[in-house]
């Protein structure tokens, strides 16, 4: 196995020398520049690559979108010469889309763009312990968020029993003709900032929400399926079953009784009515900082599970579902490319999204749907408790949220989709000059909008109306991500510019014999590189590998398994060993897979029951007559983390075409 230092020099040469391949007027500019890496390596390690060059990127980003090349520059980006202001790194690159001046070119180069962002991003997303610095950071940024959000109106989130009504006026502070509730000042701790969109506004936005939260229709509790996601629980071990429901909550009891959804035969076993905290985790994102999410207690997390399934089902009776998809990121990612040369819409990118969306925007924008109101507040999770691991001063806490739930809620992805969502349809109306809230109005504007999360790509003429209302709201837009001006844009993993795909491919781990799954995430990088055509710095990646691995690997263009290397050329297989399988009735070749040995615990037989109900397999338990092995591969319990494992195995022949 290599070590790291050398790991990312090869790709850094490897891309270089494609570079090179290309434009061979930028052979001894590369030497010199690989010379700088480093150099640079040396003197400040892994994060160079990690940390230093991603954050160079913005620059290029800025530009592209500004026109022009500012005057503050990150390292290693000083001017060329006097009358040359553009960056002396890679400056053949730079060259070859802005001029001497800065000023970018009318038909800039998009190789040299997709060219600099390979540089500059290829070990962004590399998995490696954060310092504790990065992680304290970001820790604490979430407490300060949280805080910095107004309290939920009194009666409604941090009650047990809601009382919902139909606010007016600014939708979080509440402001009506010029003045501020007298309570608001109260309640938040905060004073009421100052206001750029005026009441007739707010009072349209109003209306807004009250057609499009209606037209999504009555939710029935009765009709409601629960489901448990695949993520972790903060109230039970590694090996506990989550049908197995020993809390729940009183809160939750009083909209989905426990009798029937915590049961198969309307018998509660619950043993506590205790409402529990979610926990947060802190999961490996970059080298800059992780990522904040929570893990929810088991009740909650059964019944966002279906109210997820519900919302996902009545968008499509909105008019809301012709601008959102909750299980499709294409539309999205189309018009990221077209636009890039079109201009016609612009990518919009929030921060911390989830962790600024307040309880109080989503029952202002859900209002007239108190069905929906009641089911969401049934579900939420009022507290997420902070370990003393994470916290950086090594202390506990639990913070009472005022935030709608935490990134790990189920419900979190399409409620905060739904909300952005609306506020663009506003947006839409200021831009137009229209107060016409009609379903028929609204339909006829779906298509200048699209909402997939936090990522929104809406029509150019509403975009400085979008980002006013979502300031006002409390969220954060990311100018470093939004692009509205030039020919870049950004949305749901597609970078495109001027009509071309210059996302980056990435590195994420080394091969470790000892971690099977990384010759697969190996593998894939190699494969990603080769495909944009990086095929030096793919080969790099391979070289990581031990060449007795390599020799069993098929090489094809078709998507034969997980462990294949792609080709654009003639298919091979890595042996001539072949047999036929007469159950699949198929030939088949020897070459390597990574098996999965899964372990599933049990718990009591009622919540076996309760799991089979719910899940509804297609087929019935029973075994074949081949082998006698089982017809359907469902069986009860829950699934534990997988034992991974390398060895050769027979895959299907006819998928590798040559």
């Amino acid at each position: 196995m290599k070590n790291v230092r050398s790991v990312m020099l090869g790709i850094m040469n490897g891309v270089l020398t494609d570079i090179c391949s290309y434009l061979p007027s930028m052979l001894k500019e590369s030497t010199a520049c690989y010379n700088a890496v480093e150099s640079a390596f040396e003197d400040r390690g892994l994060p160079f690559f990690t940390i230093t060059l991603p954050e160079c990127a913005k620059l290029l980003e800025f530009s592209i979108r500004e026109g022009s090349i500012p005057v503050e520059r990150p390292p290693y980006h000083g001017r060329y010469s006097r009358t040359d202001c553009r960056p002396v790194f890679l400056h053949g690159l730079w060259s070859r889309i802005f001029d001497e001046h800065g000023h970018v070119f009318d038909a800039p180069c998009s190789f040299s763009v997709a060219a600099l962002r390979e540089v500059y991003y290829f070990a962004k997303k590399w998995h490696a312990e954060c310092d504790k610095q990065y992680r304290d950071e970001v820790v604490n940024d979430y407490i300060r968020i949280e805080d910095e959000l107004a309290r939920p109106r009194p009666d409604t989130w941090d009650s047990d029993v809601p009382v919902w009504s139909r606010p007016s006026g600014h939708p979080i502070w509440g402001v009506q003709n010029g003045k501020v509730d007298p309570r608001q000042d109260l309640l938040s701790g905060f004073e009421q900032p100052e206001t750029q969109v005026d009441m007739a506004t707010w009072a349209l936005f109003r209306v807004l929400c009250s057609k499009l939260s209606a037209s999504l229709g009555y939710l029935d509790v009765w009709a409601i399926r629960p489901k448990h996601g695949p993520g972790a629980v903060s109230d039970k071990g590694t090996d506990i079953v989550k049908y197995d429901f020993d809390t729940w909550p009183r809160k939750l009891d009083n909209v989905f009784p426990a009798d029937y959804f915590s049961s198969h035969d309307f018998v509660d076993r619950t043993r506590s009515s205790a409402e529990l905290s979610c926990k947060l985790i802190a999961v490996p994102k970059t080298q800059k900082g992780p990522r904040l999410i929570a893990a929810e207690p088991t009740a909650h997390q059964w019944i966002q599970g279906g109210i997820q399934r519900w919302l996902e089902s009545a968008i499509s009776r909105s008019p809301l579902g012709l601008s959102i998809s909750f299980r499709d990121q294409e539309a999205s990612r189309v018009l990221a490319l077209e636009s890039s040369e079109s201009g016609q819409y612009a990518t919009v990118d929030l921060s911390s999204a989830s962790d600024r969306l307040s309880a109080r925007l989503v029952d202002y924008v859900f209002q007239a749907n108190t069905s929906l109101l009641d089911a969401l507040h049934a579900c939420r999770t009022r507290s997420v408790y902070i370990s003393s691991d994470l916290m950086p001063d090594g202390s506990e806490r639990t913070l009472l949220l005022r935030k709608f739930a935490a990134m790990g809620s189920a419900c979190t992805f399409p409620v905060q989709t739904i909300v952005f969502a609306t506020i663009g349809h506003l947006a839409l109306m200021l831009a137009d000059g229209t107060r016409d809230c009609s379903l028929q109005s609204l339909r006829s504007r779906a298509h200048r909008l699209r909402v997939f999360g936090d990522d929104i790509a809406i029509d150019t003429k509403a975009y400085e109306h979008l980002v006013r209302l979502l300031t006002e709201l409390g969220l954060k837009v990311n100018v470093n991500k939004s692009f509205h001006k030039g020919l870049f844009r950004e949305s749901c993993g597609m970078d495109a510019f001027n009509g071309v795909d210059v996302t980056p491919a990435y590195i994420h781990k080394l091969h470790n014999p000892s971690d099977p799954s990384s010759l697969e995430s190996v593998i894939e990088a190699s494969n990603n590189f080769y495909r944009r055509g990086w095929w030096n710095a793919s080969d790099a990646i391979l070289k990581t590998v031990d060449s007795e691995i390599l020799k069993y690997l098929a090489v094809t263009p078709q998507a034969a398994g997980p462990i294949v290397l792609f080709t654009y050329g003639q298919a091979t297989l890595p042996s001539t060993k072949r047999r036929w399988n007469r159950r699949l009735h198929r030939h088949e070749y020897l070459t390597l897979m990574l098996h999965q040995h899964e372990r599933k615990s049990h718990g009591r037989g009622e919540s076996a029951l309760l799991q089979y109900f719910t899940e509804c397999p297609d087929q019935p338990l029973i075994y074949g007559l081949i082998d006698n092995e089982p017809l359907s591969d469902w069986s009860t319990g829950q699934a534990q983390r997988p034992s991974l494992r390398i060895k050769r195995g027979w895959a299907d022949s006819t998928a590798v075409k040559p």
